[in-house]
């Protein structure tokens, strides 16, 4: 899990080298899905492959699990998925789709959840506001 952008990429570029056919490269933090699907057409020539893990579970986390949403091949998740099902809680982990498709789905849970977030703190800065909307 690293910051999305040029730290991701240098990684991969680092670790192109110590990798073999048939490895995985995880990448669990909040990188742009168009980034994955690049990374992806990158490492699929050199039989490496690329799963893109959106993570939710703020502080939660950890006591409970992470709730996933992956990104990539099909055979890589299933590959991946004893790994998945000891993170998350039960039913907690959705293959999404190709490379990509896991942080776009994150992408879209973050803007309902910054959405709703928006919406409570505004409710809490003005309850006449709210008083009025009923």
């Amino acid at each position: 899990m690293l910051p999305a952008g040029m730290p991701v990429d240098d990684t991969i570029s680092k670790l192109k080298g110590l990798l073999q056919k048939g490895d995985t490269i995880i990448d669990g933090g909040n990188s742009f899905y168009k980034d994955d699907i690049r990374r992806e057409q990158q490492l699929r020539p050199l039989g490496i492959h690329y799963m893109d893990a959106g993570v939710s579970g703020g502080i939660w986390g950890l006591k409970i699990g992470y709730c996933l949403m992956i990104g990539g091949e099909k055979e890589g998740f299933r590959s991946l998925e004893p790994l998945l099902r000891t993170l998350a809680p039960k039913e907690g982990y959705l293959y999404c789709g190709p490379a990509g498709s896991g942080h776009f789905v994150k992408m879209v849970h973050n803007g309902i959840e910054y959405g709703m977030m928006s919406a409570y703190g505004e409710g809490f800065e003005n309850p006449q506001r709210v008083a009025l909307c009923r």
